[in-house]
């Protein structure tokens, strides 16, 4: 039997001058940065609509620009695209890696593993974040936990900078999300977070609305900007959707 130590092993957890890392429960990990790991996981998945627009927009730079220099380096829509892909490219490895390390290790024990019906990076992210990120906080040896919370921070790190990059801004709309979540008891209850768009220079498309508690609650731009829609949600502030719908122009 693995025995787990006291204190938690994440060199991110709680620095000395707060009190030092935080007591773990059979893990390798306290709850927090357990917790951290699965919103990082939960991000990524609810980021993933994100970095294909952006993929797709640099995508549709016209090949006269693709290659040309600017400054010294490549076209905007150029470097967007690959860093994008490259981005999409490394979470995708990571989070199907973990999933055929929970394959294997339910296959070891004899047990069969229900996984998603859509086998997609986003649907699989928000499966192991939601199901499975205890399994790997508490692996036996130390190794692959500590992988596991060194890559899932490091993916988080490059999808949210690639979706979401550098300029950007967060554009609230004052409508609260109409959503439920589940509270600690199991419990249905509404969602308490509201909605906001991240809107970047450049963009050449219009952003999803997300939840600032729950990044998976997202309303797409072809049910929010609907007439019917607006008017049954008067709450939202008219000046930050006519920031919204403006959107930053690089």
């Amino acid at each position: 039997m693995t025995e787990f130590p006291l204190l938690c092993r994440s060199p991110y957890c709680r620095p000395a001058d707060h009190g030092g890392p935080r007591r773990t429960e059979r893990a390798w990990f306290c709850p927090v940065c357990v917790d951290r790991i699965r919103s990082q996981l939960e991000a990524i998945a609810a980021a993933w609509p994100d970095l294909q627009d952006s993929l797709g927009a640099s995508e549709r730079v016209s090949s006269a620009e693709q290659g040309h220099q600017k400054n010294g380096g490549k076209s905007h829509g150029t470097a967007l695209n690959e860093r994008v892909s490259d981005a999409m490219r490394a979470a995708s490895l990571l989070v199907w890696a973990m999933t055929r390390i929970l394959l294997d290790d339910y296959d070891e024990e004899g047990r069969v593993l229900p996984v998603p019906k859509v086998q997609d990076t986003p649907t699989l992210a928000a499966w192991l974040a939601k199901w499975h990120v205890g399994h790997f906080a508490s692996h036996p040896g130390d190794n692959l936990a500590l992988e596991t919370l060194e890559d899932v921070r490091t993916a988080h790190r490059n999808v949210m900078a690639a979706a979401y990059p550098k300029g950007g801004r967060k554009v609230e709309t004052g409508l609260p999300c109409d959503q439920h979540g589940t509270s600690t008891m199991g419990e249905r209850v509404p969602c308490e977070g509201t909605m906001v768009a991240h809107v970047a220079p450049g963009m050449s498309w219009t952003p999803d609305l997300v939840c600032t508690v729950d990044p998976q609650h997202r309303l797409t731009p072809d049910v929010w900007q609907r007439p019917g829609w607006k008017r049954a949600h008067e709450r939202m502030d008219p000046a930050g959707v006519r920031a919204l719908v403006g959107r930053i122009k690089a």
